[in-house]
C-alpha cells in the first residue's frame, strides 16, 4: 500500500508543521470528512458550498492522522486537544493539494496522456484506457475527476507500477487548461473537438479552440499532439506547435481515419485506417461521433506501439459510459437512451442524430432540458435545436426548463404539430404525464445539462 510520508508532504507544500513528528506517514489523502479513513491526511478545502475547515473535528473523530489547514484559521485550541496529530499550516489548502500532486507526479517519468475537448473527453479516456490496459499498467482519473480538485486527487494514486497515465482535463474558463497541465505534466495531448460548451465565458468558438490548444502548447519538446483533423478551428489553433502532430478524422488526409462507416441498430461499424493498414471495427455503442472518439483512442494507442488487432479487441470490449447515450431497457419494455450527464449545442445535435437512426417498434419521444452556460447565445442555440427536432420524425417532444421551452416553440414554428409538444418548468412536473404516455416498444431520448437533473426522471421511469 502506498504511504504518504510527512517529509514529502512538507517539501511539496512548504507548509509549517505545527504539531506531529516528521517521521509520520499517511495511508491516504482525503478532502471529504465523511469518507476519510483511519490513518489518512485530511486537507480542508474550501468549496463552492462548504468549507472543509468546518469539518476538521469530524475528520479527527473518524481517525484522521493529520490535517492541512489554512493560516487564516486559528486552531491553537484544537491542536492542543489533539497534540499527537499532525497539523500543517499553509497559505492556501487547494494549492497545497495541487502541490502535493505535482510533487508525486515529478517522481515518475511515466508518459501521461492529457485529453480535452468540448465533447467526448470521458469516452476517449475510457476507450484509450480499455485498449492500453491490455498491454500496460495504466492509471486514469475516475469518472469526471477532471478539474482543479479532481485531477490532483487522481494523480495521488500514482505509483511505480504505472506505465501510462490517461487523464481527461476539463475547463469552463480561460486559463484552466494551462493550470491543469502544470499539475499533470502531459507528454501526449489529445483534443477531441471544439463546440460551444461554456460559451458564456468566451467570446467565440475560436477563443474556445485557443484555450483547448493550451494543452498542446504545454507539451514538452518531445511531446505528441493528437488532433481532430476534421475540425478547422482546432487545426488552426495548434498550427504553431512544432512537435509531432497526429491527425484523426474521416477525411482522407488524416493520419488515422475511418472509412466505410455503417451505423445500424445499437452498434456502429467502420474501417480503421492507419497508413496502409486497415482493420474492420464493430463498436458496441451508438452514434457516429463515437467513431471520432474511437479514432482518437486508436491514435493514442498506436503511438504507444499497440497493433491494430489489439486496438480492435480493446474497442470492441468497450461498453460505454454511464449517462452518455446509455441504453436502458425497463421491465415494461420501454427503451431509454440516457444522455443526461450534460449538454451543449454540439452534443445535443449529435445525440439527436444518433436517436434519429434508431428504429422503434413504438413511439419515439424526446425529453430535452436546458443547455446551460451559453450566455448571450443561449436562446439562439436552443432555437437551432428546435429546427433540428422539427426535421426529425418524432412522435412527441417534452422540454424541461425555461431555455428548453425555446426548443419547443422553435420546433412548432418549424412545422412540428403543436399537440405533440409539451413544456414543463422542472423535472418533477414531467414525470407523471411522461409515465402516462410511455408504453411497451417506445424509445425516449433524455438529454440536458447536468443542472436540470434529468437523470432523476430516468430513475423514475426505469423502475
Amino acid at each position: 500500500m502506498k504511504r504518504f510520508h510527512l517529509s514529502d508532504i512538507l517539501e511539496g507544500t512548504r507548509g509549517l508543521l505545527r504539531s506531529g513528528k516528521k517521521a509520520e506517514s499517511f495511508r491516504g489523502i482525503s478532502i471529504d470528512s465523511r469518507a476519510i479513513k483511519s490513518g489518512e491526511l485530511f486537507i480542508a478545502i474550501k468549496g463552492e458550498k462548504f468549507d472543509g475547515h468546518s469539518f476538521i473535528s469530524d475528520s479527527l473523530k473518524r481517525g484522521a492522522k493529520g490535517v492541512i489547514y489554512s493560516e487564516k484559521f486559528f486552531l491553537d485550541k484544537l491542536i492542543k486537544s489533539f497534540s499527537k496529530t499532525v497539523f500543517i499550516e499553509v497559505n492556501d489548502t487547494l494549492k497545497a493539494l495541487q502541490n502535493i500532486a505535482v510533487f508525486y507526479r515529478k517522481k515518475t517519468s511515466m508518459p501521461l496522456i492529457g485529453i480535452t475537448g468540448s465533447n467526448g473527453k470521458t469516452t476517449v479516456k475510457e476507450m484509450t484506457d480499455k485498449i492500453l490496459s491490455r498491454k500496460f499498467k495504466t492509471i486514469k482519473n475516475p469518472g469526471n475527476f477532471n478539474n482543479h480538485i479532481g485531477l490532483p486527487l487522481s494523480l495521488l494514486h500514482l505509483d511505480k507500477r504505472h506505465q501510462i497515465g490517461v487523464f481527461e482535463l476539463g475547463m469552463s474558463r480561460a486559463g484552466e487548461i494551462k493550470g491543469l497541465c502544470k499539475i499533470a505534466m502531459p507528454t501526449v495531448g489529445v483534443i477531441t473537438n471544439v463546440g460551444l460548451a461554456h460559451a458564456e465565458n468566451f467570446r467565440s468558438i475560436k477563443d474556445i479552440a485557443k484555450e483547448k490548444a493550451e494543452l498542446i502548447y504545454s507539451l514538452p519538446v518531445s511531446g505528441v499532439a493528437i488532433i481532430n483533423g476534421d475540425d478547422p478551428n482546432l487545426v488552426k489553433a495548434v498550427s504553431r506547435f512544432r512537435g509531432r502532430k497526429i491527425f484523426f478524422g474521416k477525411a482522407y488526409e488524416n493520419d488515422v481515419r475511418a472509412d466505410r462507416i455503417d451505423e445500424r441498430g445499437l452498434e456502429i461499424k467502420f474501417t480503421l485506417c492507419i497508413g496502409k493498414k486497415k482493420q474492420r471495427i464493430c463498436l458496441p455503442v451508438i452514434g457516429e461521433h463515437n467513431v471520432y472518439n474511437a479514432l482518437a483512442a486508436s491514435a493514442c494507442s498506436y503511438h504507444f506501439g499497440v497493433t491494430q488487432g489489439e486496438i480492435k479487441r480493446g474497442l470492441e470490449s468497450y461498453k460505454g459510459v454511464h449517462l452518455r447515450l446509455e441504453v436502458i431497457k425497463t421491465p415494461e419494455g420501454i427503451n431509454i437512451l440516457n444522455d443526461s450527464y450534460n449538454a451543449n449545442p454540439l452534443s445535443m445535435a449529435k445525440a439527436l442524430d444518433s436517436f434519429s437512426k434508431i428504429s422503434a417498434a413504438g413511439k419515439k419521444i424526446l425529453l430535452l432540458g436546458d443547455m446551460l452556460e451559453l450566455g448571450k447565445i443561449a436562446l439562439k442555440c436552443h432555437r437551432d435545436i428546435g429546427v433540428i427536432v422539427a426535421k426529425g420524425n418524432y412522435d412527441f417532444l417534452f422540454t424541461v426548463g425555461e431555455l428548453a421551452k425555446t426548443i419547443a416553440l422553435s420546433s412548432v414554428r418549424e412545422g412540428m404539430e403543436k399537440r405533440k409538444v409539451k413544456s414543463f418548468k422542472n423535472s418533477k412536473e414531467v414525470i407523471a404525464p411522461l409515465k402516462d404516455l410511455l408504453s411497451r416498444g417506445d424509445w425516449i431520448l433524455v438529454k440536458g445539462s447536468r443542472g436540470m437533473k434529468l437523470d432523476e426522471i430516468v430513475n423514475e421511469i426505469s423502475r
